[in-house]
């Protein structure tokens, strides 16, 4: 893992100025961090620090990052990974992965036309999304991202948001139905959770050892509330910036690896 840290910390040198700018002509051998072939090697607990190395590098100022083919080939392994836990039964009918592969494809898709107009719509289409080729990771990812968390915290909350074990996170108190009539004062507190902010809180705690060190770095470079604030700006239309496709698929990457 030394030897990751270090070539991740090189791809930094490399890739990015101070400005946030991509500073050379790049070259996706050059920097490589990871070798796909060597993935399956790794355990458990080295495959989340490596989601945690991809998502740091593309820490940038300039949120001007780029999705590198060890970030493709990463999670398209934690893909395969996933498919034989118990977990299967849900990500195979609400797989992010798959979006994200589409939405990159699909500008690069070339269906014959017998019109010259039909042909031109699609052009126009294309031309449009090319601008924002993400947009559907993004959203897909985000919302995968809280049902994942959900999953993850089902001792205290349901797949709908509902509470079925009273907590408190960043000074909001969670209570199930009973005990939200039976608790005294004006203020008793939510018994639905929609924050994620709050979600992402709570699923650090729940989360194994290893893997709450590995959020914890994480979070130092994102934030609870910055990815909070990242799924509404981008919800409401905001422009799909790398760093959050990176952040957010990273992220997933980690907690798949909690799930039985």
């Amino acid at each position: 893992m030394d030897e990751l840290h270090q070539k991740a910390r090189q791809y930094r040198i490399n890739v990015y100025k101070r400005d946030g700018s991509i500073g050379i002509n790049h070259d996706q051998t050059q920097n490589q961090i990871i070798v796909g072939s060597q993935l399956s090697s790794f355990s458990t607990n080295q495959l989340q620090e490596i989601s945690y190395v991809l998502s740091h590098v593309a820490k940038n100022p300039g949120m001007n990052a780029i999705i590198e083919n060890d970030h493709f080939e990463f999670w398209a392994f934690i893909n395969q990974l996933i498919r034989t836990r118990r977990s299967d039964f849900w990500v195979k009918e609400h797989n992010p992965f798959f979006i994200l592969i589409n939405a990159d494809i699909a500008t690069r898709s070339q269906p014959r036309y017998n019109d010259q107009e039909s042909c031109q719509h699609r052009n126009d289409l294309l031309s449009s999304l090319s601008y924002h080729p993400f947009f559907p990771a993004v959203w897909a990812g985000f919302a995968y991202l809280e049902g994942l968390c959900r999953r993850l915290c089902g001792e205290y909350v349901a797949t709908d948001g509902k509470i079925k074990k009273a907590f408190r996170v960043n000074g909001q108190q969670y209570r199930t139905q009973v005990g939200h009539r039976r608790a005294s004062g004006k203020y008793k507190g939510k018994t639905s959770i929609s924050s994620l902010k709050d979600m992402l809180t709570l699923t650090r705690r729940v989360v194994s050892r290893d893997g709450q060190r590995i959020l914890t770095k994480f979070f130092k470079d994102y934030s609870a509330s910055t990815l909070f604030n990242w799924r509404n700006e981008c919800l409401h239309g905001s422009e799909d910036r790398i760093t959050v496709i990176i952040a957010q698929y990273c992220l997933i990457s980690m907690l798949l690896l909690e799930c039985p």
